[in-house]
């Protein structure tokens, strides 16, 4: 049974992270921060060297690429569905500290809001992209990837992998710029194992 390691990177900090603005599929590029941010996450983290290289089709995702493992790599394509998640009508919408915590809050929980796609729609999404990811490594005949992608996307993965708690989503950890590094065991895109850890620090 192959295995397959993928590297999922979170995009650099945006703008629309430092206004509380709902991204999703809103496509906002990276702030001055986050670039510099990014600069340094670069020489302090042991990113994986792997056979390819993938991104969210939106520009922050394509220019945290660039910005952390170009030009020694090339990005082999972009990959739409690992979009962070949609929130229709409500995407790109300001929200003050107190309206974000308190969307999120109901959320997790499964209401729709308004028109935006669910906790349990994204897992499903993310699930499905995964499963078809590994299907093309496989019948591609290579072992390793990276892709930089979203908070969320990368949170419903780990969270329907663990089998974690709805409330879970919340707390996960990822951080701009850096991410996860997941080592699976599967077969035609069907998961059999899967251990996941944070991507180091070079000092650890």
């Amino acid at each position: 049974m192959p295995d397959f390691t993928l590297q999922f990177v979170r995009h650099g900090i945006s703008v629309a992270n430092e206004n509380g603005v709902l991204a999703g599929w809103t496509d906002v590029g990276l702030s001055k921060r986050g670039i510099e941010n990014l600069a340094r996450i670069r020489r302090l983290y042991r990113f994986l060297d792997t056979d390819r290289y993938y991104s969210s089709d939106l520009v922050r995702c394509r220019d945290t690429f660039s910005l952390l493992f170009s030009p020694e790599h090339d990005l082999s394509g972009v990959l739409p569905e690992f979009r962070e998640v949609c929130f229709g009508c409500l995407d790109g919408i300001k929200l003050s500290p107190t309206e974000m915590e308190a969307f999120f809050a109901r959320w997790v929980k499964g209401e729709r809001i308004e028109d935006e796609e669910t906790l349990f729609e994204l897992e499903k999404r993310s699930m499905a992209a995964l499963s078809s990811f590994l299907a093309k490594m496989e019948r591609e005949g290579f072992g390793s990837a990276t892709i930089v992608s979203h908070a969320g996307f990368i949170r419903s993965m780990i969270m329907s992998i663990e089998n974690r708690p709805a409330e879970d989503f919340l707390t996960l950890d990822v951080p701009n710029g850096r991410g996860y590094i997941f080592r699976i065991c599967s077969d035609q895109g069907r998961i059999f194992d899967c251990d996941i850890e944070k991507i180091p620090a070079i000092d650890e």
